[in-house]
């Protein structure tokens, strides 16, 4: 195919992506004479005849859905926080195991007893 040719699909193609018969009845093409309204600002946002046109979209939850979400949300948080407690305590056993003199640690003896305790019941299952 010859560039022409090409450049013939490439805006056939374009067209058909911009179908006005699936357009909203209150809904129109940009002339030219429209064209001179538009305008953009130094950080590249839009404008309409001097006014800015907002491009932004809100999220819109209905209320169960918002409900849901807050669910998520606390849950997440309750999650979070007990991972945290849980790293804080195997932090201390292992530093207590590593060096059982620090501040903080239980006596060597109420630890041996404890462990001579888990090993009993454990073999009792």
């Amino acid at each position: 195919m010859t560039d022409a040719g090409e450049q013939e699909k490439h805006e056939r193609e374009r067209r058909a992506q911009f179908d006005p018969t699936k357009w909203s009845r209150d809904v129109r093409r940009i002339s030219l004479e429209d064209v001179d309204g538009l305008g953009i600002d130094g950080a590249n946002r839009l404008y309409w005849n001097g006014k800015r046109v907002i491009t932004s979209q809100r999220l819109d939850l209905t209320w169960s859905q918002f409900l849901v979400a807050l669910a998520v949300a606390i849950f997440t948080a309750i999650a979070a926080a007990a991972t945290a407690v849980q790293a804080v305590i195997a932090y201390e056993d292992w530093a207590c195991r590593v060096k059982p003199t620090q501040p903080g640690c239980p006596p060597v003896s109420l630890r041996v007893a404890f462990s001579n305790f888990t090993a009993l019941t454990s073999e009792q299952n």
